[in-house]
């Protein structure tokens, strides 16, 4: 039986696919959430699932994609998805904010 050891604080996942020449590959997906603090980041203590398949807004071909399942066909590099909110600085109203991410 085939078992992944993971000694992280981060979720993992194994996926067989065949790859395109029919044979069965394994495919290892590691989920790693980290809390961006004024000050530091660090590794959350409430680690996110894995997405198995996609989720929409709504119903699915009406509406947009949420979030986008981690569990696919090799990539080859790595997926870097921010999620969170923007606030305006305090005391100020505005339309719209820049947000950016660096890695």
């Amino acid at each position: 039986m085939l078992q992944l050891s993971n000694k992280t604080p981060f979720i993992t996942n194994l996926a067989i696919f065949p790859d395109k020449e029919g044979i069965d590959t394994v495919i290892t997906v590691i989920k790693a959430t980290f809390d961006i603090l004024p000050d530091k980041i660090r590794v959350s203590e409430n680690q996110l699932p894995i997405i198995k398949s996609d989720e929409y807004w709504g119903a699915p071909g009406n509406s947009s994609l949420k979030y986008a399942s981690e569990i696919t066909l090799p990539k080859p590099a790595t997926d870097i998805v921010m999620i969170g909110h923007a606030y305006p600085p305090k005391g100020k109203a505005v339309k719209s904010t820049d947000v950016s991410l660096k890695v």
